[in-house]
Parts: structure tokens; C-alpha cells; sequence
């Protein structure tokens, strides 16, 4: 395993951790999935079906239904701030088509309510927000006409 910045460790099934994505020692942005073990230590990397996404650095990643949901993070020599959502189905290691989302990296995302979370961060102007956003998978599953958010205001 080679040694990466700015990759997400997902816990999957309480005894493994996904880690997708970061950026490597030569500034190439990676797109692979290698799992960990905790139980026997062992690393582990599953052959993927589909197009992955854009190699990526300073996303979020959270894991809802079998899915290993990826949102974000920066790409590119330009460091573009990427605003996709794609999945990767943890039963077969099939990839996800991508949505747009919001343009966001160094952000954080959770799974509650049926929905997606995905809170802070920065734009794609390199600024903080307080910004909150949501896709609810109850709704469309192609997330059409479901993408919410709102801004929380604060005094800092």
C-alpha cells in the first residue's frame, strides 16, 4: 500500500474499514478502494466493476444501505473542487453513474433520516461556509428534484 493524504476510512459491517481515494507522494489523485480488516489485519483490494469516479482528495465518504457514498474533494492540477455524488454497491463492487451535488471538500457527511448530510467545508472559491445540504433516498433515486440545503448563520 503506498503512502496517501487526504483519503476517507469508512467503517463497513463493524469490522472493516473502506478507504477510498486521497492523493499520493507524486500529487496524483486516486480513485481505488482498499479495505482493511481489523479482525485479521490483513489489506485487501476488491476488483471494481464500471466507470470509478475521478480520482479525488479532501472528499466525504459515508456508508448507507451497502453503498459507499462519495461526495466532493478536490481533483486536478488546478485543484478543481469537484461537485459530484456517486456510489460504489458494496455487494457486487459495482460503481454508481455521478450527480451533481455541491462543489465542496474538507466536509463532512452522515447518514440520518434517510438522508444524506453534508455540512461545511469550502467552496470553490477556497471560502468556509456553514452551509447544510441533503439528498433524501425516500424520495427520487435520481436525486433529480431532492437536493436541499440551507445556511446556518453564525457569529464567527
Amino acid at each position: 500500500m503506498t503512502e496517501n493524504v487526504g483519503h476517507t476510512a469508512s467503517l463497513w459491517q463493524g469490522r472493516k474499514l473502506l478507504v477510498y481515494g486521497g492523493e499520493n507522494e507524486h500529487r496524483s489523485y486516486l480513485s481505488d478502494v482498499i479495505v482493511f480488516d481489523l479482525k485479521t489485519s490483513t489489506w485487501t483490494q476488491p476488483e471494481t466493476q464500471g466507470t470509478p469516479p475521478r480520482g479525488r482528495a479532501r472528499h466525504a465518504a459515508v456508508i448507507h444501505d451497502e453503498k459507499l457514498w462519495i461526495s466532493g474533494g478536490m481533483a486536478g492540477h488546478e485543484t478543481t473542487v469537484l461537485d459530484d455524488i456517486c456510489y460504489l454497491d458494496l455487494q457486487t463492487w459495482t460503481w454508481s453513474r455521478s450527480w451533481k451535488f455541491v462543489p465542496r471538500y474538507d466536509h463532512t457527511s452522515w447518514v440520518w433520516g434517510g438522508r444524506i448530510w453534508v455540512f461545511g467545508g469550502m467552496g470553490e472559491q477556497m471560502e468556509r461556509n456553514s452551509e447544510l445540504w441533503w439528498i433524501d433516498f425516500r424520495d427520487s433515486p435520481a436525486f433529480n428534484q431532492n437536493i436541499r440545503g440551507f445556511i446556518i448563520e453564525t457569529d464567527a
